[in-house]
């Protein structure tokens, strides 16, 4: 009787299933990279002659084409026993895969003080929350309200700047040699033992 293992191994060696033998390289070929670098993998697919990596971050696919992609280039190119169906591959390449945006249905746009008015009718905070998103699936409010927006009647104008409580006293020693920067910093110090002292 056959073990599952040299049944799998028969299906993909037949022609008929080398995609499945082709998935299994390239998952293989993730696996050899660093915990680190597999985290931001979404998965990969082989198109010709390139091997496209879609990733989480779209920050990150400049790094990894640089870095990674002649990692995984050269570990092909030293272990092409391992990988017969990736061997041929002339390049890697990283990609943010983007879904696209659905469209806008409605282009009026609702000023804050429409939104208010709209708002003060009603007394359930969760209708009033989920008046505010179907406005922002239709695209008629261009701002994002915090979370507990709308459990206030009125709008605080203020409500856009997170305003951050000065930590320091004031007292630090000033150790650049421009005269400029120096001046400065004596400003930015001022400011900072004014608003302490009050």
């Amino acid at each position: 009787m056959k073990s599952s293992h040299l049944i799998i191994s028969q299906l993909k060696s037949a022609h008929s299933w080398s995609k499945l033998k082709e998935f299994d390289e390239i998952s293989k070929l993730i696996n050899s990279l660093t915990l680190e670098a597999r985290k931001y993998i979404a998965f990969a697919h082989k198109k010709e002659q390139i091997l496209l990596v879609a990733l989480k971050n779209p920050n990150l696919c400049a790094e990894f084409n640089t870095y990674t992609a002649p990692i995984l280039l050269n570990t092909l190119s030293s272990f092409k026993e391992h990988f017969p169906t990736l061997s041929s591959l002339k390049q890697i390449k990283a990609y943010f895969p983007q879904t696209p945006s659905p469209p806008k249905r409605s282009t009026s746009l609702l000023s804050k003080e429409e939104l208010d008015a709209q708002l003060k009718q009603i007394k359930s905070y969760r209708q009033r929350r989920a008046l505010i998103q179907k406005y922002q699936e239709q695209g008629c409010i261009r701002f994002l309200p915090p979370r507990h927006f709308a459990r206030y009647n009125e709008i605080i104008e203020t409500f856009f700047i997170q305003a951050y409580q000065e930590r320091s006293d004031g007292n630090f020693q000033i150790q650049s040699t421009n005269p400029k920067l120096t001046s400065i910093f004596e400003s930015i110090q001022h400011i900072i033992q004014q608003s302490h002292e009050s």
